[in-house]
């Protein structure tokens, strides 16, 4: 009996551990909603009831929920965030209401340990190379201030210049990531993992995949940027939200697709140690226990 409530004790801590070596914060892949959904991004702050707030959108910016998912979805999906662009004058904000400012969450992650993914395509860039609409991926912080939604890092999907990838590290520099074309064919994976921020120096690392058509669905996809140790706009003290908007610069005309949004906790290297340690002590036990009777 004694061996009996020592394992099943080991085996709740276990499972106590586990559970937070993972957890899910937020997903969305859109095929839970009717096709089409038109006006899936509510242009009045806090009227959506789906997650998504849309923040000075006019009448041609424009989004539904339909056409085509992403070639990483299992299947043929039938559904994605569609985006319409065609103002030259007005940027165009999406924010996910998980954050501090809206829904009532204090905040996605309080210390980092976080990872953010989502897969997008460029469907249509009807400007030139050099000029235009390009959407943009922002993550949101508690600056070292508390001066909240203020931007962490940004990340230019299609830049201006040869429609390559760019992020925002060592404040404002915008540093081009070499030897990336995005193409209006291909789905791409953004993935985004946030280290511990209760440091002096905040980091974060980028990761991009690119499926093409040619493949097919259920994709792995082709790792094509890997970088690790960046350095956030500025430090922060916690991760509040992110949002997709449009920059715009001189004409108009971007339409693009979002998919498979997710937001999970990343497990702490503490965490790992005494879910391996359980582990590794709930083995001898039950060697122990099985080797007694």
């Amino acid at each position: 009996m004694k061996w009996t409530k020592i394992i099943i004790a080991g085996a709740c801590v276990l499972a106590t551990v586990g559970a937070s070596y993972a957890t899910v914060l937020y997903q969305e892949d859109f095929q839970s909603y009717a096709n089409p959904t038109y006006n899936f991004v509510s242009a009045s702050s806090g009227s959506s009831t789906n997650g998504w707030t849309g923040t000075g959108m006019l009448v041609n910016q424009t989004n539904s929920v339909g056409g085509v998912g992403s070639l990483f979805s299992s299947g043929a999906p039938t559904r994605s965030l569609y985006v319409s662009d065609t103002v030259s004058n007005n940027a165009l904000n999406q924010m996910l209401i998980y954050s501090s400012t809206n829904g009532g969450a204090t905040s996605i992650s309080n210390n980092g340990n976080v990872k953010i993914s989502f897969d997008f395509n460029i469907r249509s860039n009807q400007n030139s190379a050099s000029q235009g609409l390009f959407p943009m991926f922002d993550l949101r912080g508690g600056a070292v201030t508390n001066v909240p939604n203020s931007w962490a890092t940004t990340m230019s999907l299609m830049a201006t210049t040869n429609h390559v990838f760019t992020y925002y590290t060592n404040g404002n520099n915008a540093v081009q990531i070499p030897g990336v074309t995005v193409s209006t064919a291909n789905w791409y994976r953004v993935e985004i993992a946030i280290g511990d921020i209760s440091t002096a120096t905040d980091y974060f690392d980028l990761k991009v995949w690119e499926a093409k058509p040619a493949d097919g669905y259920n994709q792995t996809g082709t790792l094509v940027i890997d970088l690790t140790n960046l350095l956030f706009r500025a430090d922060v003290s916690y991760i509040n939200g992110f949002d997709f908007r449009t920059i715009t610069t001189n004409q108009a005309g971007l339409l693009y697709n979002i998919d498979n949004i997710k937001v999970e906790t990343i497990p702490e290297p503490g965490a790992m140690s005494l879910l391996s340690l359980g582990a590794g002590g709930l083995i001898l036990l039950l060697r122990h226990y099985s080797t007694s009777l």
